[in-house]
């Protein structure tokens, strides 16, 4: 699944989830050896030319509804990539989309593919390996909704309700058109792209407890179809659970007869401190790892970063490590963890000498870190602000975030190269005039998708434009 500029909020505590981040870097950083730089795995070579629309920069909501808050992104493996956003006309708020076909190289004109009143939380986008997506969201009247875009017939299927929503829908997808929702209040469900229906999954979250609150997380998905979520449970102690998805099964695991609670990471429980940015990505073959923030005074005192492995051989967790210690007044944020290609990153902000700064941790498939954090430096000497990161099949990884000089706002980005295990100097993605907003990217085939918001006169555009992955040869 793919990204929002803005993120809910949640939790009983209204602890913020919403990220704000920084980043930057100005010299080339060799990290410690991981994974990467091989062969994708079959069936995600991408299909896309390397230099089709890069670096083009265009305007694709052409004024039909500019957006006023919410952008996403989704890319596919053979280069096409989806853009949605949300407006709101005064009297309703709509999604609307926009695609872009990487054989053409060519945006459609923007569709409004939302039917309701849609509410500014809970709204997801992700896309299949051939162009195929998926946006999911909240309506006051039908609760969680879901939309499929076909690609062969580049038209959006009328919206499916999936039942009243309970919190925060999780949503995630893989190349074979698989997306998962957890969240719906009578249970959740699982896209079955080859009848093209919504089925019952079961349900993820199933506590026998009669005190404390557990609430959905995070949820990840592999590409062969299995699936883990992450709870957090709060009373006297805090803790993190999960959920297993079983392909075969077709269904979450139930909850044991004699128990209260399923799936309790090992070691994730903190007394009088607070579990915060629960995140969750797939290695493949069943195998996940998931990383948190612990908080010491549940108003953003965070003093670590933890970590641990997910075995779906064994289908056990190993004991959360910290892998980062983080000063408790250093307002750690935005915290992302993506993976691809053997190498797994871990994104936060952290101020750092009084200003705003991105830290990367690159870790193992046992979640162990490569190498030392790494404190990424702006391009303009300016504050780094809400930054996003992507990594693509074979573990090359880009980082993007707007940077603000004090008199402008600019988009920057910088690139993982997998085979070296180097940062590259990062540069400027547009130079346009005024300010915009911070980027979302999405890998498309070879390719990274942007889209951000730029204001014009009264009114925000969408601007898009793409890049490859990896650095092209001088």
């Amino acid at each position: 699944m793919h990204k929002s500029e803005e993120a809910a909020a949640g939790g009983a505590d209204g602890r913020a989830r919403a990220l704000r981040c920084v980043a930057g870097i100005a010299m080339a950083v060799l990290l410690g050896a991981c994974g990467g730089g091989g062969p994708a795995p079959s069936g995600r070579d991408a299909a896309t030319p390397e230099a089709l629309a890069t670096s083009i920069v265009k305007t694709i909501d052409t004024g039909t509804m500019p957006p006023n808050a919410g952008l996403f992104v989704a890319g596919s493996a053979n280069g096409d990539g989806i853009v949605m956003w949300l407006t709101d006309t005064g009297s309703q708020r709509q999604l609307w989309a926009v695609r872009y076909r990487s054989l053409t190289g060519q945006w459609s004109e923007p569709l409004r593919i939302s039917r309701n009143n849609v509410s500014s939380y809970s709204i997801n986008l992700t896309a299949d390996a051939t162009g195929n997506a998926m946006a999911v969201w909240s309506e006051e009247e039908d609760g969680i909704v879901a939309a499929r875009f076909s690609a062969a017939a580049g038209t959006w299927a009328a919206p499916v309700a999936l039942g009243p929503n309970v919190g925060f829908a999780q949503v995630a997808g893989n190349d074979a058109g698989v997306v998962h929702v957890i969240g719906a209040a009578d249970g959740d469900h699982v896209f079955d792209p080859a009848a093209g229906v919504w089925r019952s999954s079961g349900r993820f979250l199933q506590t026998n407890v009669s005190v404390g609150a557990a609430t959905a997380e995070a949820l990840a998905l592999d590409q062969a179809g299995h699936a883990i979520g992450l709870y957090r449970y709060a009373w006297d102690v805090d803790l993190l659970g999960s959920n297993h998805f079983s392909p075969a099964t077709g269904q979450w695991q139930p909850l044991p007869a004699d128990g209260e609670l399923i799936g309790v990471l090992p070691g994730s429980q903190v007394t009088q401190q607070y579990i915060v940015n629960a995140n969750v990505a797939a290695l493949g073959q069943g195998d996940f790892i998931g990383a948190w923030n612990v908080d010491t005074t549940g108003a953003g005192g965070i003093t670590r970063v933890v970590a641990a492995r997910y075995s779906g051989a064994s289908g056990t967790w190993s004991s959360a490590r910290t892998v980062a210690q983080v000063s408790p007044d250093s307002q750690l944020s935005s915290f992302y963890l993506r993976s691809g290609g053997g190498n797994t990153f871990a994104l936060w902000s952290q101020t750092l000498a009084g200003h705003p700064a991105v830290r990367l941790l690159r870790l193992d498939d046992n979640g162990i870190a490569c190498d030392d954090v790494h404190t990424v430096d702006s391009v303009l000497g300016g504050a780094a602000l809400r930054p996003q990161l992507v990594v693509d099949a074979r573990g090359n990884a880009l980082a993007t975030w707007q940077e603000n000089d004090g008199e402008r706002s600019r988009i920057a980005y910088s690139r993982f190269n997998a085979p070296s295990g180097r940062w590259l100097p990062a540069e400027l993605l547009e130079t346009g005039p005024g300010d915009v907003s911070a980027a979302i990217p999405a890998v498309a085939g070879s390719q990274v998708l942007f889209a951000w918001l730029r204001p014009e006169g009264p009114e925000l555009h969408i601007q898009a434009t793409l890049l490859p992955t990896v650095q092209p040869p001088p």
